[in-house]
């Protein structure tokens, strides 16, 4: 058994199902969903999240830490044996924590029933699944409405539909996230734009955002079609939309990320920024999967 420790947001949780998906195809056994980080974190915090993978096909399979026994390796002699003889029904199951934010060769060396806790952001945990991790993000339900519209639309516009997401909320508005993270400034877009009509004829935008106010008054593409999505409530319908676009901008966002990389174009051109986190001391060389263009 492998059992993923959840937190954050979507992208992020998307990221942590990927690695332990991936590690648990590797050992050929079940992947459990830890979620209690959810219902341990919705006090006393600028931002609380909510569980959010129900939005696709995977198992909804839970485990919560009253179900196993979790051994560190500061776990005494002592305590190893009152838990073998006390909670012998329960799976006794050793905690992997990532030990830093670039990609950890001691993921791949992590043997079965191991609960994993961390971010795990970078493709090399899971490149070699990709078609189980594709499966399992397939979205459990189709696109409706005026979503549906905007779906048939970017299918007609194939390889010239564009989306450009643009990450404000809590990179904006939240003192501690912005400091960590940072926000991407206008010089950024204006540049993948540029970069974007250099490549591609008669491109379309799709804007998406949790700030579509802000991106009306400050993304303006003059030269080209530019539609702003608004009127989701549900930002799993965003990135949806997202993955049905060809060719992407994306923020220094895993919401963004994933919805670039769902994006199964064989063509498609991917800009992100190469400045991941306001603090530039941290490795970020692993977050960009390899063709996706830093700028």
């Amino acid at each position: 058994m492998i059992v993923v420790r959840l937190m954050g947001g979507l992208g992020n949780q998307m990221f942590q199902y990927a690695a332990g998906l991936s590690l648990a195809h590797k050992h050929k056994t079940k992947l459990r969903i830890d979620r209690s980080w959810f219902d341990l974190h919705r006090e006393n915090v600028d931002a609380p999240r909510d569980y959010e993978l129900d939005c696709f096909t995977l198992p909804q399979d839970f485990i919560s830490p009253d179900q196993y026994i979790e051994m560190t390796e500061q776990t005494s002699l002592k305590r190893r044996v009152f838990l073998a003889t006390k909670a012998a029904a329960k799976p006794k199951l050793r905690l992997y924590t990532e030990p830093h934010y670039h990609f950890d060769s001691g993921f791949w060396r992590q043997k079965d029933n191991v609960i994993i806790s961390g971010f795990w952001q970078s493709e090399q945990y899971f490149g070699t699944a990709a078609p189980n991790i594709q499966k399992a993000f397939s979205f459990a339900k189709a696109p409706s409405g005026k979503n549906k519209q905007l779906a048939q639309q970017i299918a007609a516009l194939g390889a010239n539909s564009v989306s450009l997401h643009v990450r404000r909320s809590d990179y904006a508005n939240i003192k501690t996230t912005k400091e960590t993270h940072g926000l991407m400034g206008l010089d950024y877009y204006r540049e993948a734009i540029k970069l974007i009509e250099k490549k591609i004829q008669n491109p379309t935008f799709f804007v998406i955002s949790d700030d579509p106010e802000w991106c009306k008054k400050h993304i303006k593409i003059k030269k080209h079609e530019t539609i702003y999505i608004d009127h989701n409530k549900d930002g799993w319908k965003d990135m949806q939309l997202m993955s049905l676009c060809q060719n992407h901008i994306i923020a220094n966002s895993s919401f963004s990320w994933w919805g670039a990389w769902l994006d199964q174009s064989q063509k498609k051109i991917v800009i992100g920024p190469k400045r991941w986190f306001a603090d530039t001391t941290i490795n970020v060389s692993d977050v960009l999967p390899k063709g996706w263009k830093k700028l």
